[in-house]
């Protein structure tokens, strides 16, 4: 399926969508964005098959992260643990798995 161009929306309006069935982000590309490019890229996939791609800046998706986390404080401090303890993981998988045989 090609992509169309959101048709022209009325300013000030509101407008109601469909529930949101998925959501995913593409990172910026660092060399890009000191050229002043958008570089992300926001994808909002809706119910009724309809999908958004929204093209931001890194620091839009800072301002995003930031409106999440005081929105969600505690959940994001999980993430960032469990985050920590998959990276923790990776660079030593024998302490990693001499947690995880404690906790047991």
């Amino acid at each position: 399926m090609t992509g169309r161009k959101l048709p022209p929306l009325l300013a000030g309006a509101e407008y109601e969508c469909p529930a949101l069935n998925s959501l995913n982000f593409t990172a910026p590309d660092i060399a890009r964005e000191l050229r002043g490019e958008a570089t992300s890229l926001l994808q909002l996939g809706f119910t009724n098959e309809v999908n958004l791609r929204i093209p931001l800046r890194a620091f839009q998706l800072q301002m995003l992260m930031c409106a999440l986390i005081r929105t969600f404080p505690q959940q994001a401090l999980l993430n960032l643990r469990l985050f920590e303890e998959a990276a923790n993981a990776q660079d030593d998988p024998a302490a990693a798995e001499g947690k995880a045989k404690g906790a047991g």
